[in-house]
This record gives structure tokens, C-alpha cells and sequence, in this order.
């Protein structure tokens, strides 16, 4: 799977560069925190609901107004972060757990839709905000998505793409990243361009956003990984 070979290559990038702050959020092997007051380990074929927030790797997204999705949302053996506006959804924020900054880079879009579970209108106003110390810095409206997991550059999908979104440097050193909808924006509850479904996936933080064009087929992955543990070789006889 794409996703599968995107973590590959980008841990071998920061394992080597020594980037230990950065992270690939693709809501997999965290914790969802239900309503309940239970808990949820998310996975590719599982699906956490009524979650009130969700860490990973150091980073909370957090649901506020309502509870909503994590993990294999559209069945596709693939976890995402998905939410509904309409249900009283006013904001999702992303936060480091212990406060501090970081640089978002660039995220996928799965669902951003007026029409629950079905086509994008192309109405749709969902906006990306960056924050930091109580001050919005920049608001990106995003493109609108039709409802469903078909990841990026899939000729002949029945769907469409995901959009990838990749974002500015107002993005860098933010202490908050918020999504909000039209009627959170415009004080408007039932706002006729809110999205209803609102998706995401594979979030780049503090490491540089991937050219999914440039991928390595699996072969040239392992060459990599061979290469890597030759220079390694070479540098410990030199240091013997």
C-alpha cells in the first residue's frame, strides 16, 4: 500500500538526518479517547467512534462541539480522521501533547462534501487556519472532495484523486492548527456551503512534504536501505 511505502521512505530520511521531532500522522497505532471514557487503539481494518480527541505521536487532534471518527472510515483498509460538521462540529485543532511548536507541511484530503457520503458540489467552505500565540497567521480555503479513501494519482479511479494540500511557510512554527466550516467561520449554523463530510489523512509535521510522483517501487526502497547500511559500515572500520 501507498501509505506503507511513504513511511518507509520517509523514516529511513529522518532516522538518518537525526530529525527526532518529526512525524507522519496516518492514524495508525495511536489512541482515540471516546466520549465513554474508554479508549481505542486505531489500525488500518478498525474504526474508533464518538471520539472526543486523538493522540499520536506526540500530537492531540481534538474535536470541538461533538465527537466523530478515527481509523478505517470508508472500509478501505486504510485509517483516516473523519468528521461531520453538521452534527455541531465547530473546530478541529491539532496541538503537540506538551504544548509547543511545530511546522505542518501537507496533509490529504479524503471527504470534504455538502453531500453526506456522496459527490463534492464544488460549494463547499472548509478552511485550514494557522495559529500561533492567539494570532491567525493564515486561513486556506480547501479544495472540495467527493466522499470516500482513493488516495493520490490514481488514473481511472471511479472517484477522483485525493487532493493533496501542500501548505506555506505561515504553517511553520505554529502552535495551533485549526479546521473550521462556513458556519463556524460566518456564525451561521446550517450555512448552505458547509461541508457535511470533512476527511484526512497522512499528516507531514516538521519534516519536509513528500512528492508522492517520486515514490520508490519497493526494489529501489531496499537498494536504499542496502546503501544506507554500506555507508554505515564503511564509517565504523574507519572509526576502529
Amino acid at each position: 500500500m501507498k501509505k506503507s511505502l511513504i513511511n518507509l521512505v520517509a523514516g529511513c530520511v529522518v532516522g538518518f538526518s537525526g530529525l527526532a521531532q518529526a512525524a507522519i500522522i496516518d492514524f495508525t497505532g495511536g489512541t482515540a479517547y471516546l466520549n465513554s471514557g474508554a479508549s481505542c487503539n486505531t489500525t488500518d481494518v478498525t474504526l474508533c467512534s464518538s471520539v472526543d480527541y486523538y493522540e499520536e505521536d506526540g500530537f492531540v487532534f481534538d474535536f470541538i462541539g461533538s465527537f466523530e471518527y478515527v481509523g478505517n472510515y470508508y472500509n478501505a483498509s486504510n485509517s483516516v480522521v473523519h468528521a461531520h460538521w453538521q452534527n455541531g462540529l465547530q473546530a478541529m485543532e491539532i496541538k503537540k501533547s506538551n504544548g509547543g511548536v511545530f511546522d505542518l507541511n501537507y496533509f490529504i484530503l479524503t471527504s470534504n462534501t455538502i453531500v453526506g457520503g456522496g459527490w463534492a458540489s464544488g460549494a463547499e467552505e472548509t478552511y485550514v487556519e494557522a495559529w500561533a500565540g492567539g494570532v491567525m497567521l493564515e486561513r486556506l480555503l480547501l479544495t472540495p472532495d467527493t466522499w470516500g479513501f482513493v488516495g493520490v494519482n490514481n488514473i481511472g479511479s471511479p472517484l477522483q484523486t485525493d487532493p493533496q494540500i501542500y501548505l506555506s511557510s505561515n504553517f511553520d512554527a505554529v502552535d495551533t492548527v485549526r479546521f473550521t466550516s462556513a458556519s463556524t467561520v460566518h456564525g451561521q449554523p446550517g450555512h448552505q456551503h458547509d461541508a457535511y463530510c470533512f476527511g484526512m489523512d497522512m499528516f507531514f509535521i516538521d519534516q519536509a512534504a513528500p512528492d508522492f510522483n517520486d515514490v520508490p517501487a519497493p526494489a529501489s526502497i531496499a537498494l536504499l536501505g542496502l546503501g544506507l547500511l554500506a555507508l554505515s559500515s564503511r564509517s565504523l572500520k574507519r572509526n576502529k
